[in-house]
């Protein structure tokens, strides 16, 4: 008898699992543009911390602007993690969490060292630029560098991915 219990039971819960809806997998080439749009979202927002710098910056409250920015890579990164679309595929979305983890770690090492250097200072700019172009100058070359380096990964990662899904990665 239990025997029997015991089978209708798993083919209760074959009948119930089987009717469930399922999440319809994205395609290669959706689940690309999903996942790189969080790449894309982080670049724009690191290219728009810079804009307000050299253009409508005031001088006040840069390290809340930095942190602002810290904060939306943040996020970012969460999303990116947590997004899903392509079973046992994490190849893209690891790069990408690590291209936007490395802008992070540019920004900790180059920028925020310049931003502590400003809101420490308070004597006159062009004493305070000519005496510190030169560590500007090397933070700004640093940071180049490794956003260099993230987006050559990244290119890679997604050259392989497409190439492995069989699409045509459309650059912008």
């Amino acid at each position: 008898m239990k025997i029997k219990n015991l089978i209708l039971v798993f083919f209760a819960l074959l009948i119930i699992t089987g009717c469930a809806k399922s999440r319809p997998e994205l395609t290669a080439q959706e689940y690309n543009n999903k996942i790189i749009s969080f790449q894309i979202q982080a670049v724009d927002a690191v290219n728009e911390y810079f804009t307000t710098l050299e253009k409508k910056y005031d001088g006040q409250n840069l390290a809340e602007l930095y942190i602002g920015l810290r904060d939306q890579l943040r996020s970012l990164q969460d999303k990116a993690s947590l997004q899903e679309g392509r079973r046992r595929e994490t190849m893209l979305k690891d790069a990408v969490v690590d291209y936007i983890s490395g802008l992070q770690v540019a920004l900790d090492n180059y920028e925020r060292p310049v931003v502590e250097l400003i809101g420490a200072y308070s004597g006159s700019a062009s004493e305070f630029y000519r005496r510190d172009t030169q560590i500007f100058s090397n933070y700004t070359t640093q940071f180049s560098q490794s956003l260099a380096k993230l987006d050559a990964q990244m290119e890679t990662a997604q050259s392989q991915f497409s190439k492995k899904y069989k699409f045509e990665v459309e650059r912008k």
